[in-house]
């Protein structure tokens, strides 16, 4: 009965990480096929976001970054948790115990994932208000509008 119990978990932690790892491809393939559609749509308007945002850019893509990261935590946890699996199924402590350690990653994960949307969101709008604030013309005001819905279009999904 014990035995059944852990081949249980075992299965539903293996498919809790592999649609964590599904969702994560989809996702990095998403952000990169709408990229490439608004690069090519936008193309002269990303050049003046890129020359007059040059600062919000680099935070950007620091930020991009951050999901190439934990793409490759979640293999290199995926890999590990199999191991110790190996060797620690017949020790019920240690099993419980690493499987407990892997399922609170993910809730950090996803927690910390929603914090830092909203921090960015929050940086995003207040480098916008400043900007918008020091040079208040009508086609500055127009693309940050505009760029605020593309932004918009990121954190939906």
């Amino acid at each position: 009965m014990f035995l059944h119990y852990q081949n249980m978990l075992s299965m539903i932690i293996n498919i809790i990480i592999i649609f964590h790892l599904l969702y994560f491809i989809a996702f990095i393939l998403i952000h990169l096929s709408l990229h490439f559609y608004f690069f090519i749509l936008f193309s002269c308007y990303f050049i003046l976001v890129i020359y007059y945002y040059y600062p919000f850019f680099i935070i950007y893509f620091i930020y991009k970054l951050y999901y190439i990261v934990y793409f490759i935590l979640y293999i290199s946890l995926y890999i590990s948790y199999k191991i110790v699996l190996l060797f620690t199924k017949f020790i019920p402590f240690v099993y419980y115990t690493f499987s407990l350690f892997i399922y609170f990653i993910y809730v950090y994960h996803l927690f910390l994932r929603k914090i830092t949307h909203i921090l960015f969101i929050v940086l995003y709008f207040t480098y916008n208000i400043i900007y918008i604030i020091y040079v208040f013309k009508f086609y500055y005001t127009l693309y940050n509008y505009i760029s605020i819905c593309y932004l918009f279009c990121f954190f939906i999904y």
